[in-house]
């Protein structure tokens, strides 16, 4: 009887985890043309979650430095900003075989303005990202995050014609 409640349970926390992480990825892509949404993504994923989990820490940082453009004040912009960096990096050191946080970061250090000289890993994260693309594309098959990165990428300047043509 214990085995069978220590399986559904465990289910249902998967079940919970995986809608979880569904909502995040989807407001990923929507907080950066809306503040509210960046706001609500980074509410999605409180510090405590994001300290035990190493893919929630690094949506938590890629989420801060998206919302660091919603401060008015310079300082807080680049505290927030550098805030956000330091979870991400911390993130992909645990993991830096993670192909969606090398995403996150690719994506981030893209759209940052260059004053922050924060830049310095695209042509190896967009290598990674190449390099991975048929094992990622399986694991998240047919999905709309799948189809969302797809999108991101293909409108990149940072990939060639012949790069974005490896994605279909």
């Amino acid at each position: 009887m214990r085995i069978v409640l220590l399986f559904l349970f465990t289910c249902f926390t998967f079940t919970i985890h995986a809608n979880e992480l569904n909502k995040i990825r989807a407001l990923y892509f929507e907080a950066g043309k809306d503040s509210k949404k960046s706001e609500q993504l980074i509410k999605a994923i409180p510090e405590d979650k994001a300290a035990k989990d190493p893919l929630q820490k690094a949506y938590r940082g890629a989420a801060l430095t998206i919302s660091a453009d919603n401060s008015m004040n310079p300082f807080e912009k680049l505290n927030v900003f550098n805030k956000g960096k330091a979870l991400l990096e911390e993130a992909i050191k645990t993991e830096p075989a993670n192909t969606e946080m090398r995403f996150l970061r690719f994506s981030v250090q893209s759209e940052c303005p260059s004053f922050l000289n924060y830049s310095m890993n695209i042509s190896e994260d967009k290598n990674h990202l190449l390099n991975h693309w048929k094992t990622f594309s399986q694991q998240f098959a047919g999905s709309t995050f799948l189809n969302n990165v797809r999108e991101y990428l293909k409108a990149s300047k940072k990939l060639s014609a012949e790069e974005k043509a490896k994605l279909s």
